[in-house]
């Protein structure tokens, strides 16, 4: 056999390195493991082979692992999972014949009441577009960054972590397991309703304490984690930190005890409140405290969202350090719940902004809150603040153009450039709304529905974005042409790729744009080559914070500007 070349042993190390992540993630999340990695089989009329196979109750996970970024490699595997779904007890009959011990991860389940998916999880890819997932429905994308969220979280909540799964697979508790006729319901013990006029208000919600199980609360919670795999607007929470998760945990064990500070969630909009003679009530019609009436909410997965108090949650988690002491706890122990009803006319939006306003009071003098959070939370709040504005312009960018996949996504992993500090300090200056006259800002030059933007129209919002990117885009497309020799953004020899240099130029950018107005590609790829310094990183003199100063250079040398 030939001797392998270097690179292809180095790969062959990376995607052997990737195989093992992936069976160690789901085995954690209680997930039983089967090997079919270079077992091909004929279904379907063609030959296929998937990598791995993991299973908990009636739901199956295919896997693929790859390092392959290639459109067509993914367009044979969404055929795959098609042919295998379209030919379901076929496949499980050839598994069953040819893979070890491969019959007693379903014999309790007929094979109609089998769940299958496919995940196709690429390692050398950060995360996969909308359009790409759209293209390719049969099959679920993961990248990396999807990889190191699953990772972290099931480092933090071991097998807990599976109900993060199901959710995200669109999986019910009815979808899971020995199938049920009806919808199970927990019972909120001593459930306290609050008239408005004891708590305040709160925009037409109400308010009401009462316990739930830790159990319960796990399976029954989810949260909005800004680093998670959902890709939306409005998600304000922070990950969960390991090292808080362990002293809580072995506060829990040392002491046995639940928590004497409240949990606070949203509650789903199907609970219900009973009497005694199971009478049903509307929680918005109780004008009076009440304490002798029951609250019911359907026992289903991720259908309370945490606001605050993960941490305490989810220490009660399923798995890791002291389990045996943890797993009759987790059932046992009740925790004091805060939940919030929300009016059936209040649409998600107005929820979510509500929610992270709370989060964002009951934090505000707790552990500081980060700075790409904070700003997060600061666009539910207001989507027309110049900084709203700049993060949706930026992650534009960060998709689409010169830029695309430069900014960090996810502090789960450190490549790319941090945003915080770009959107606070120069961005949201180039990008502002509020003056229409200010010729620094790009505002001033669209021609679109203004009146419209300024109402928060979504149409009118997204044409905006989409411009100023466009004339970012052709602006360091100008850029990268003349600095050509320093791009730098895979090797790291060259500081061209920083917060200093991209600050330094944005403002450049908004100063010059008084004088120069909206320019095209050619005119900045023959401004920018007048620039000789070098940005190697033993040289360039502009360092931390100082893109001011390198931006007065710019302004001076590249735009015979003297901004003084």
């Amino acid at each position: 056999m030939p001797r392998l070349s270097a690179d292809r042993r180095e790969q062959e190390r990376q995607r052997s390195a990737l195989h093992r992540k992936i069976i160690a993630i789901f085995k954690a999340m209680n997930f039983v493991h089967r090997d079919t990695e270079h077992f091909q089989f004929h279904l379907g009329g063609r030959d296929m082979e998937i990598d791995a196979v993991f299973a908990h109750e009636n739901v199956f996970i295919l896997c693929e692992d790859t390092l392959s970024t290639d459109t067509d490699h993914l367009r044979t595997k969404n055929d795959t999972m098609q042919r295998i779904r379209a030919n379901k007890g076929d496949f499980f009959r050839i598994m069953d014949e040819n893979i070890e011990n491969f019959s007693q991860l379903h014999e309790d389940y007929e094979i109609a009441r089998l769940k299958l998916f496919y995940i196709h999880i690429c390692g050398a890819k950060d995360e996969y577009s909308k359009d790409e997932m759209d293209e390719f429905p049969e099959i679920k994308l993961w990248g990396s960054n999807n990889i190191d969220y699953f990772k972290w979280l099931a480092e933090c909540i071991h097998c807990s972590t599976r109900f993060e799964l199901f959710r995200y697979l669109g999986l019910s508790k009815r979808d899971v397991g020995v199938a049920r006729s009806t919808t199970n319901m927990a019972a909120a013990q001593a459930p306290i309703i609050y008239p408005q006029n004891f708590v305040g208000p709160i925009q037409g919600c109400r308010v009401v304490t009462f316990m739930l199980s830790a159990k319960e609360l796990i399976e029954m919670s989810y949260v909005l984690r800004k680093e998670g795999w959902v890709r939306q607007s409005g998600l304000y929470q922070r990950l969960l930190d390991k090292q808080k998760m362990g002293k809580i945990r072995e506060y829990i064990v040392n002491n046995r005890s639940s928590f004497f500070n409240n949990i606070i969630v949203a509650l789903p909009s199907d609970a219900i409140v009973l009497d005694s003679q199971n009478h049903t009530y509307d929680l918005f019609d109780l004008d009076s405290q009440q304490i002798g009436l029951r609250l019911s909410l359907p026992y289903e997965y991720n259908s309370i969202c945490i606001i605050d108090g993960q941490h305490r949650v989810y220490a009660y988690h399923e798995g890791g350090d002291r389990e045996d002491v943890v797993a009759p706890l987790r059932r046992d122990r009740h925790l004091l719940v805060t939940g919030v009803m929300f009016p059936a006319n209040m649409d998600a939006g107005e929820r979510v902004k509500l929610q992270s306003q709370i989060f964002l009071d009951i934090n505000k003098n707790a552990k500081p809150i980060s700075p790409d959070l904070l700003i997060y939370i600061q666009k539910l709040q207001n989507p027309l603040a110049d900084t709203s504005i700049a993060q949706d312009v930026l992650e534009f960018m960060n998709e689409h153009g010169v830029l695309k996949d430069q900014f960090q996504k996810s502090t789960l992993n450190s490549k790319g450039i941090k945003t915080a500090s770009i959107i606070k300090f120069a961005l949201r200056y180039v990008v502002a709304i509020e003056d229409e006259s200010d010729r620094e800002s790009l505002i001033h030059y669209w021609d679109g529905d203004k009146s419209a933007l300024r109402r928060n129209n979504s149409a009118a919002r997204d044409a905006y974005i989409s411009f100023c990117a466009e004339w970012l885009n052709k602006y360091f497309t100008g850029v990268k042409y003349a600095w050509r020799a320093h791009w730098d953004f895979d090797n790291h020899t060259s500081l061209l790729p920083s917060v200093v240099t991209i600050n330094g130029c944005l403002i450049a950018y908004r100063h010059q744009l008084k004088v120069n107005g909206l320019k095209d590609v050619a005119f900045f790829k023959a401004k920018f080559s007048k620039w000789t310094k070098s940005f190697a990183k033993n040289t360039f003199e502009y360092r931390s914070s100082q893109y001011g100063r390198f931006a007065k250079d710019l302004l001076r040398t590249v735009f015979d500007i003297d901004d003084r």
